[in-house]
């Protein structure tokens, strides 16, 4: 990690900026495709694109505190990269249950991960039920760009900056969709939209210093219908499925583990429970993440899809109906 350090009466408080930089490298993570075991997966969107993009707001924020004005307060920034996300958010567990800093002394985490594919200038923008003022704060600066910035309450699960909304401290998080090469070795440099990834640099970089600059941090907030996730939920899919996912490949177990279910979600009207590991979904095979995806992506709201799961080492078979994400009801 690296650290601006912070001016005046705000410098023990804190902005904190990250991304993941590791990938699932020859295709052995859970998550990738068993057709593609052995070749390369670059991991140019996920997520070269938000550990690059953390090195490009680190500069440029650097710079913008160099002419702050003499007697400005601002915040320190701490700008991190993470690896293990893709074995489950292992490295900002790590860090968030090991910071010397406190949650009372950070105002909020930017995570950037898949920000490389803007396409028609979208790009979300989640978390903004993760504290009361956050869409006061952030707004302006939505309208500001000239990006189509997708707002929404709900908190992805599936993402490192999870890690630090479950130790209370508010939380956005910026992604530009997904794509066929999600987990896949198409996801190379070539198909990065570089100026569509600069602007949403620029946006956050934006947001970032009025974080560090206002007088008042932000106050967490529970959004009262929580929206944390897995994954393939996000933007691109057309049905949330409402989990948290316990594993992300570190054991050779086929089947998805369901670490969390979320209230009002599919999962949870459909009888889902934290530890039931999900094995088929319709009677085809869930052997990863990558399937559960598939199946989200193909699925329409109102279906009602037959997922089993192995409970207490019995299999049982629920009747999940598939609602669209909250947003776009």
């Amino acid at each position: 990690g690296g650290v601006l350090v912070g001016k005046g009466n705000l410098a023990g408080e804190w902005v904190i900026i990250g991304g993941h930089y590791d990938h699932v490298g020859y295709g052995r993570l859970s998550g990738a495709s068993p057709n593609n075991v052995g070749i390369l997966h670059p991991g140019a969107d996920d997520n070269g694109s938000g550990a690059t993009g953390v090195l490009l707001i680190a500069r440029n924020l650097a710079q913008a505190y160099a002419e702050l004005p003499e007697g400005t307060d601002a915040r320190s920034v701490l700008f991190l990269e993470f690896a293990g996300e893709e074995m489950g958010l292992l490295g900002s567990k790590h860090y968030v249950e090991n910071m010397d800093l406190t949650p009372s002394q950070i105002t909020c985490m930017l995570n950037l991960d898949m920000i490389g594919r803007v396409r028609e200038g979208r790009v979300e923008a989640d978390g903004m039920g993760s504290a009361d003022e956050i869409e006061d704060v952030f707004k302006p600066h939505f309208e500001a760009t000239s990006l189509n910035v997708a707002p929404s309450q709900g908190v992805a699960g599936n993402s490192d900056h999870a890690s630090f909304y479950r130790q209370d401290i508010p939380v956005s998080h910026f992604f530009t969709g997904l794509h066929p090469d999600y987990h896949k070795p198409g996801d190379t440099f070539e198909k990065i939209n570089f100026e569509g990834a600069v602007q949403v640099c620029h946006l956050i970089e934006s947001i970032a210093m009025d974080l560090a600059t206002r007088p008042e941090r932000l106050t967490y907030s529970r959004a009262s219908r929580d929206g944390e996730s897995s994954g393939p939920s996000r933007t691109g899919a057309p049905v949330r499925l409402g989990i948290a996912p316990g594993s992300y490949g570190e054991d050779d177990e086929p089947g998805v583990e369901v670490g969390d279910v979320f209230e009002g979600t599919s999962a949870a009207d459909g009888g889902m429970k934290a530890g039931d590991r999900m094995i088929r979904w319709n009677g085809e095979p869930l052997n990863n993440v990558g399937d559960m995806m598939a199946k989200l992506m193909a699925s329409s709201p109102g279906e009602v899809a037959e997922i089993v799961v192995v409970r207490d080492g019995e299999e049982v078979t629920l009747k999940v109906p598939l609602k669209a994400p909250e947003r776009e009801r």
